[in-house]
């Protein structure tokens, strides 16, 4: 395990070469909260942003709208104009749901001026990612780096490579990084490099306006999260499972 990290930091070196330190003023290191009180309470107070989170599932399961949710979150918990990158593989980017949860949960006016932090880049194949890595790399008031749809449009590493290095790249920058990914279980699980990433999260749909989110940890199954979830402007537990 030691030997294949120390392989992607040397792989990340590689390719990172000429780019400049991270910038010491770092944003700080908090819990952020997905609004789901249980799943928070398994984390520990939330989402912790040491390490990158995957969130998985079938086609129109509700993946982005979970996204969106940890986006408005982590854009309330900025203390100062940190920058949330939205690469954007589906091309069906909507701030204006990110802006509705933010008007939400503040109840007031505010909601407009935090979503000025966020900017975005829309994908294609044409766009080679190391080239996005790099600059993400360049900005200094980076926070959070989102990739909504991923999907292996750059061939010349293997996919589980580039998970590698991106959680080779949130650990230095100290910035978050969350992904979205469609596909099965089955499929996913064995991609996932659970020394770098220790959380798999799988949203599916149960029926119309109810999910199932299941927690993977470490490779494993939890035994302790797995809750169905309706949709009220945002995701929120079902007390009765």
């Amino acid at each position: 395990m030691e030997s294949q990290k120390l392989k992607i930091s040397q792989l990340f070196d590689e390719m990172m070469v000429d780019l400049p330190p991270p910038n010491p003023d770092l944003p700080p290191r908090r819990a952020v909260s997905s609004y789901l009180r249980r799943l928070d309470r398994y984390w520990r107070g939330g989402w912790s942003w040491q390490w990158p989170l995957v969130i998985a599932g079938p086609k129109d399961g509700g993946k982005t709208q979970f996204l969106y949710q940890l986006i408005a979150s982590s854009l309330l918990s900025f203390n100062k104009p940190w920058l949330v990158f939205y690469s954007d593989f589906t091309g069906n980017f909507r701030p204006e749901r990110i802006q509705s949860i933010l008007g939400q949960r503040l109840r007031g006016g505010q909601h407009q001026w935090q979503l000025g932090r966020l900017d975005k880049l829309t994908m294609n194949r044409r766009i080679s990612f190391l080239d996005v890595i790099k600059w993400n790399w360049r900005q200094p008031n980076l926070a959070l780096w989102v990739i909504a749809g991923w999907h292996h449009v750059d061939s010349s590493l293997p996919f589980k490579t580039w998970l590698n290095l991106l959680a080779e790249f949130s650990r230095r920058k100290q910035a978050g990084v969350i992904l979205t990914i469609q596909g099965s279980v089955e499929e996913l699980l064995p991609l996932v490099p659970w020394s770098m990433i220790p959380f798999f999260l799988y949203l599916s749909p149960v029926r119309h306006g109810l999910h199932r989110l299941r927690v993977w940890q470490n490779g494993a199954q939890s035994k302790i999260y797995d809750r169905k979830l309706t949709l009220n402007g945002y995701f929120r537990e079902v007390r009765q499972w």
